[in-house]
């Protein structure tokens, strides 16, 4: 399980090695770890022994500690800023998202909505909007460049940016869109028909 879960994080790019994905070698870990913890402490006799139950015993206070400080850090940010993801305020009382849900006549049922946050444009609105492409995807790529020739807007949220999309600078730059709004969290803006570039 280790050397696959090494692996295909090295090489497939759906997430990156972390805690979660190693959560299952916890136990396997610890069992053979607590052995040698044990065999250990009946090998050692006098000051030794006491020097080494007294070090695993510090170690286990300053890693507790740690623990507790970080699980505080974590409740105390959830109670302030609610439960990270689409839950939290910010999305909720999104001035971009409640324009986008007040005037929805203005985006067409045919018309197209690209977007950083897709997600979020159809929970908080109802409006479907597609993904912006994948830098490395040649076939998002040359879907979203045969799009160019058509009208759609592009809703992008800046705290939102993922390095694996395309960025708005370089859609600013290759491609001719009208800013409609802008508020803090983000923009809206409009793709004209036959506007390639």
């Amino acid at each position: 399980y280790t050397l696959f879960m090494i692996f295909s994080a090295t090489f497939s790019r759906y997430e990156t090695l972390n805690v979660r994905l190693l959560s299952p070698l916890y136990l396997p870990a610890l069992l053979p770890f607590t052995f040698v913890i044990t065999w250990t402490i009946s090998k050692l006799v006098g000051w030794k022994k006491l020097s080494f139950v007294s070090l695993l015993v510090l170690l286990f206070g300053v890693i507790s500690f740690i623990q507790l400080r970080e699980s505080r850090i974590s409740y105390l940010r959830t109670k302030e800023e609610g439960i990270p993801g689409y839950a939290e305020d910010a999305w909720k009382n999104s001035p971009l998202l409640n324009y986008m849900k007040i005037h929805k006549s203005l985006f067409k049922d045919d018309g197209r909505i690209y977007s950083d946050g897709n997600e979020a444009v159809y929970l908080f609105t109802g409006l479907r909007a597609d993904l912006i492409p994948h830098v490395e995807s040649e076939n998002e790529n040359a879907n979203f460049e045969e799009d160019q020739k058509s009208e759609y807007y592009l809703v992008w949220f800046y705290n939102n940016a993922d390095p694996e999309l395309l960025s708005l600078n370089k859609l600013l730059k290759e491609h001719r869109y009208t800013k409609l709004v802008a508020y803090p969290e983000g923009c809206i803006y409009y793709h004209p028909l036959n506007s390639n570039h």
